[in-house]
Formats: C-alpha cells, sequence, structure tokens
C-alpha cells in the first residue's frame, strides 16, 4: 500500500519525518496494534497548530495507522491552567468518545498555561488525565515557542509516565517559509497567482518588510493582498504587479531607506 499524506505543513519538517517513519511500519501499526508516538512540539497558538494537528490527524487516519472511532479526526484546546477548566476539557474528550468508552483519534493540546502551575494540583490532574487520554488517541501538547521551565517538567513527568513520546523542535519560520505559506492561503481564498520565482519573491519581500514572523501575521498580509485581487473574471487572479501595487507604501519604503 502506498504511504498516503495530505500536503505538509510548511517550516515542520520534522513532523513530517516522524509521521513518514511511522507510515513505513504501517503494518506494524495496523495489524499488531502498536500504537504511534505522541508529540511535544514547541509552537505557539495562533502560528500553525491546527494546519499541524490537522495533518498528523490524516496522516494517521489515510494510512490506517490508528483507530478513529468518533465523529471528529481530532479535538483541539488550550489551557488556561485553571481546575475548572481542566476538569471540563478532559469531559468534553470522553464526551466525544461517540461509539467507544474512551476517544479514539488525536488530541491536541496547547499546555503553555500550565507553567504557573508546574508543582500544584492542576499540574498533577492533568497528568493523571493525558495519561488515559494516551491509551486510546494519539496526543499532541504544543509548548509554546519558548517552553518555560514548569512546562518543560510536566513534559519530562508526561515522558516518564507514557511510552513512546516524540519531542519535535521547530525552528523561527523564516521569510521564505512564510512567504509559502502565503502563497498556500492564496490558493485556498481561491485566488489564481503568477507561478513564478518573481511572485514568491516579490511575497517574499512583503511579509519581510511587514515584519511578519508568525502564521498570524501572514494570514493578515495575505487578506489584505486578497483584496486587491482582479474580480472580474472567472477566477480572481493576483499578479505580481498587483501585489506590489497592494503593499506600495512598504516597497516606496525600502526604497526610500535606500538612498
Amino acid at each position: 500500500m502506498k504511504n498516503e499524506f495530505s500536503a505538509a505543513p510548511v517550516g515542520a519538517e520534522e513532523v513530517v519525518s516522524v509521521l513518514a517513519e511511522v507510515c513505513a511500519n504501517g503494518a506494524a501499526h495496523k495489524h499488531c496494534g502498536i500504537a504511534p508516538p505522541h508529540f511535544v512540539i514547541n509552537l505557539d497558538a495562533g502560528n500553525g497548530q491546527t494546519t499541524i494537528t490537522r495533518f498528523v490527524a490524516e496522516t494517521l487516519s489515510k494510512n490506517e495507522i490508528r483507530h478513529f472511532g468518533g465523529m471528529d479526526l481530532f479535538l483541539e484546546y488550550m489551557l488556561d491552567g485553571t481546575m475548572p477548566q481542566l476538569k471540563q476539557i478532559f469531559g468534553d474528550i470522553r464526551t466525544c468518545a461517540v461509539y467507544t468508552n474512551s476517544f479514539e483519534g488525536v488530541v491536541a493540546i496547547d499546555i503553555t498555561a500550565l507553567s504557573k502551575y508546574a508543582n500544584e494540583a492542576q499540574a498533577e490532574f492533568f497528568l493523571e488525565e493525558i495519561k488515559k487520554v494516551c491509551r486510546t488517541a494519539t496526543v499532541i501538547l504544543y509548548t509554546g515557542g519558548t517552553p518555560s521551565r514548569g512546562v518543560l517538567s510536566v513534559v519530562e513527568k508526561l515522558k516518564a509516565a507514557v511510552r513512546n513520546v516524540s519531542i519535535i523542535h521547530l525552528d523561527t519560520y523564516t521569510p521564505d517559509e512564510l512567504a509559502r505559506i502565503a502563497e498556500r492561503l492564496l490558493d485556498e481564498y481561491g485566488v489564481s497567482v503568477d507561478i513564478s520565482d518573481d511572485f514568491h519573491d516579490a511575497l517574499r519581500e512583503v511579509v519581510t518588510l511587514e515584519a511578519c514572523q508568525t502564521v498570524k501575521d501572514t494570514v493578515a498580509v495575505t487578506e489584505r493582498a486578497v483584496k486587491m485581487a482582479d474580480f472580474s473574471g472567472y477566477m480572481p487572479t493576483l499578479p505580481t504587479k498587483q501585489l506590489k501595487s497592494a503593499f506600495a507604501d512598504v516597497f516606496s519604503s525600502e526604497k526610500g531607506e535606500g538612498r
């Protein structure tokens, strides 16, 4: 069986590599019930968490690496660190187990807020509950771009309690990667662009001059570009010239600084 992958997330090569290895051993996972790894990834909210979570879930599903027993391929949560919210989240995960006693799929949780509660009851409760989730679901924990000592302490305790945890270190997005993300967003918006190095170079210059650092920043810039597309034809188009026109202020600023 040929391994099936959705479009790989930009800038997440290590995630793709781990999943490729998992799929290469797909027969062992599928026929012998060996569970795929859980993931700990240093990534901030608004910087591609959902994209990576969806990629992991769809890859595991398409290649029949794990059983998906509910209505959802994946669930996503962001902790605020309070005990009531923790209880609500794990109650929701149990509720989403429609056809089984426990949720089967992918559960992604941003645990950044646990940094304040690493030595308190919240962290202990989280670890006890997440261990139960790990028995039937693939868990992805997002620790923030620069994990705190408290969060790293929680991760170490998880690694000691749960088998097969893959720690993924993602670098900050480069301007080239942000430009590629913007190109994908334009395609999702249904906007036709120039398939040329000139367009990509112009887009890379835009995200650089606009000081984009995150996917959230890039989404805002892309939406501005979409508004400048030509909607007169069957499909909206955004030629390189029109892209530069949309950001004439930043391009003219660059020229002024170069004098």
